[in-house]
């Protein structure tokens, strides 16, 4: 039995982005167009995308995802 919590996909809307709440760096980057997701982790510090971090993981809020790619 796995008890890992399922990682999903890849958000490619405006949509997918409101129904997930918390994605990662990497599917940040795709969602913002970005090839290295150490640009939004780079984001993330300079306190421009707001995060979560979940045990060693860092989740990008949705929220802040949106509002950024629309500014």
């Amino acid at each position: 039995m796995n008890s890992s919590p399922r990682v999903p996909e890849t958000p490619k809307t405006e949509a997918d982005v409101t129904r997930v709440g918390l994605v990662s760096l990497s599917q940040a980057a795709a969602y913002l167009g970005l090839r290295d997701p150490r640009t939004v982790r780079k984001l993330v510090r300079e306190n421009k995308l707001k995060a979560r971090k979940i045990g060693s993981r860092i989740l990008v809020t949705s929220k802040s995802l949106r509002e950024f790619a629309e500014a």
